[in-house]
C-alpha cells in the first residue's frame, strides 16, 4: 500500500516540462516537502520571537543600558575618526600651501 502511495505522489505533473520549475513542483512529494520546510521556518521564527520576548522581561532592563553603551562608544569612535581625516586635510593643506 504504501510503495502505491509514492508512486502516486512521486509521479512528475505534466504541468512542470510546459511551465517553468518556480510556477509549479516535480511531484506532489516536492511539495509537501516544501511546504514542511516552510513550516520549519515558521516554527523558528516564532521560537526566536518568543526567546526575545522572555530575555526582554529578565534582561532588558540591562541590555538597554548595554546597548545605549555600545551607541555612545560607536558615536565617539566615529566622531573621532572624523576629526582625525578632518585634521589630516588641514595638515595637507598647510602644506601643500608651504610649497607654493
Amino acid at each position: 500500500m504504501g510503495h502505491h502511495y509514492e508512486d502516486k505522489c512521486c509521479k512528475p505533473k505534466s504541468c512542470c516540462k510546459e511551465k517553468s520549475k518556480k510556477d509549479c513542483y516535480g511531484s506532489g512529494c516536492d511539495m509537501t516537502d516544501h511546504i514542511v520546510k516552510i513550516a520549519d521556518r515558521a516554527w523558528e521564527h516564532l521560537m526566536l520571537e518568543k526567546m526575545k520576548a522572555h530575555l526582554e522581561k529578565k534582561r532588558g532592563e540591562k541590555m538597554n543600558g548595554v546597548a545605549a553603551a555600545a551607541v555612545d562608544a560607536s558615536l565617539t569612535k566615529w566622531a573621532n575618526k572624523m576629526k582625525v581625516e578632518a585634521d589630516k586635510r588641514v595638515s595637507v593643506s598647510n602644506l601643500q600651501k608651504a610649497f607654493m
